[in-house]
Order: structure tokens, then sequence, then C-alpha cells
């Protein structure tokens, strides 16, 4: 387990609903938002994303990696993805799948 899936599991505790290693970052997902944070020396970042603004999951996978594309609309739109190791399959599609169960319940968007 990588410092970033570390931290994150420490803020959000029994919070998070899943989480999984993406490259570079940690992600997990909560009942009210994606969260993805990455720990530094000095500073830890995390962003959160709230799912009421969810409108778009995209799930591109390949034998080697798989790349994950999510928008949120709001105030502030925002476009992210996030690049996973084929090995961390299992834990992204819960993650996935909780997301698109948000898209439904939202009534906005397009799911995976």
């Amino acid at each position: 387990m990588s410092s970033h899936l570390k931290m994150l599991q420490a803020l959000l505790g029994s919070e998070a609903l899943a989480s999984s290693e993406a490259m570079g970052r940690a992600v997990a997902i909560t009942e009210s938002d994606f969260v993805a944070g990455k720990s530094g020396l000095l500073r830890n970042h995390v962003d959160r994303y709230p799912l009421a603004n969810l409108t778009a999951v995209q799930l591109n996978p390949n034998p080697s990696a798989m790349l994950l594309s999510l928008e949120f609309d709001g105030i502030d739109p925002k476009s992210v993805s996030f690049m996973f190791p084929a090995t961390a399959e299992k834990e992204l599609e819960k993650i996935v799948d909780l997301l698109n169960g948000a898209l439904r319940r939202s009534g906005k968007g397009r799911a995976a």
C-alpha cells in the first residue's frame, strides 16, 4: 500500500466506501464525494469532487492500464482523469459501480 492510499484511508477512515491506488495518487469514494489525494514530504494534497455535480463517468480499459475520466458541473466545472494499473481492476470496478449509482440517482449525465 502506498503512502498516498494510507494518507487517504487515515483521512477518511470508515467514511470511504471504496478506494484504490491510481498512478501517482490514491482515490476513494464516500457517500457524498469522489476524493483524490497525494501525500507529500511537507504536506498532503486532497481534492474533493461532490457526487451531486457528477455528470459523466467513462472507463477506458486496456491490457496494461485503465483510464477513469469524470466530469463535474457546478460553479467550477471540471474534467478529471486518473490512470490505474491493470492490477487495480477489482477495486476500480467497485468505484465505477458506486459512481454510476450516484449518477443514476442524480439523473444527470452518462454512466460508464
